[in-house]
Parts: C-alpha cells; structure tokens; sequence
C-alpha cells in the first residue's frame, strides 16, 4: 500500500510540475511583464545596503537613509533631464528644420535624374525596368522608414514602460 501511494505521490508531483512548466511556458511574457519590479526592487536593496547600512550607523533610521539616497537619486535624474532635454529639443527642432531642405535637394536631383532617363537614346524596354526597379527601391524604402519610425515609436513606449517599472522597483525595494 505504501508503495502505492509513493508511486501515485510521484505522478501527482510530476504531473504538477509539467503543467507548471507548461503554465510558465504558456504566460512567460506576462510573468515577466509582473516579475520584472520585484527582481529590480532587489537588485536595488541589495546594491544600495550597504550606503543604508552606513547611513543607519550615524544614527539616521533606515527609512530617512532610504529617503535621503532616493531624494538624491531623483535630484540626479532631475538635473540630467533639466540639463539634457533642452538641448535635445533643440536638436530635434534643427533637424525637424532642415528636413525640408534636404529632402528637397534629393527630390531635384532625383527629378533631374528621372527627366535625363526619358529624354535619354535608351529603347523603351531598358527605361521601363529602369523605371520598374526605381519603383521597387522606392517601396523598399518606404517599408524601411515606416519600419523604423515603428521601432522608433516602441523604443519609446518600452523606454517609458521602463521608467515606470524602475519606480514601481523603488517603491517595493524600500519595503525590502
């Protein structure tokens, strides 16, 4: 009987471990998605204890030590961001400026070179493809940049989404 009872105790935890497996498997990327705060709020506790530690041997209480090193983390990221973002503004608004321009430069002289490809000697059959392939390059293009501003667009979001899951980070390590 005990037998038994030892080899069902052994399908029992196998069969629960696959499924576990096959549940983590299944949702990993919201697992992640949920994990990811707490595995940073601990990476967080554990490099910053010892200047906690330090803090609590002048006689300052854990949670003021903790205050205090946020504060100055966020002094920080504020200064970088008062600092940095101008400048960046300004950088995208010159270049958001002389887009136009360049964009225009490259529209003549691929104008130009369309207006020598018709008035050129060439049969019809070698400006047609000639034609057919510039079509294939600009649709190449056009999926390359729509791509891009894509990747773009969700660098940023996963950037912010970032930013927040630091804080959220911040705020359970302080409970740690």
């Amino acid at each position: 009987m005990v037998r038994k009872q030892k080899i069902l105790f052994f399908v029992i935890l196998i069969l629960l471990t696959a499924l576990s497996f096959a549940f983590i498997v299944y949702y990993r990327q919201k697992l992640a998605r949920i994990t990811v705060p707490f595995i940073m709020a601990a990476i967080i506790a554990y490099i910053l204890n010892p200047l906690v530690t330090k803090l609590e041997n002048r006689k300052i209480p854990r949670h003021y030590a903790i205050m205090i090193i946020y504060a100055f983390f966020i002094m920080a990221f504020v200064s970088v961001v008062i600092y940095i973002l101008p400048e960046l503004i300004d950088n995208i608004k010159e270049l958001l400026n002389t887009l136009p321009e360049i964009f225009a430069s490259y529209q003549r002289a691929f104008n130009n070179l369309l207006m020598s490809i018709r008035s050129s000697r060439w049969s019809e059959d070698i400006k047609n493809t000639i034609f057919h392939e510039i079509e294939t390059g600009s649709a190449i293009l056009e999926r390359m940049l729509v791509s891009g501003l894509k990747k773009s667009l969700s660098m940023c979001i996963d950037g912010i989404s970032m930013f927040f899951d630091f804080l959220m980070a911040m705020i359970i390590a302080y409970y740690l």
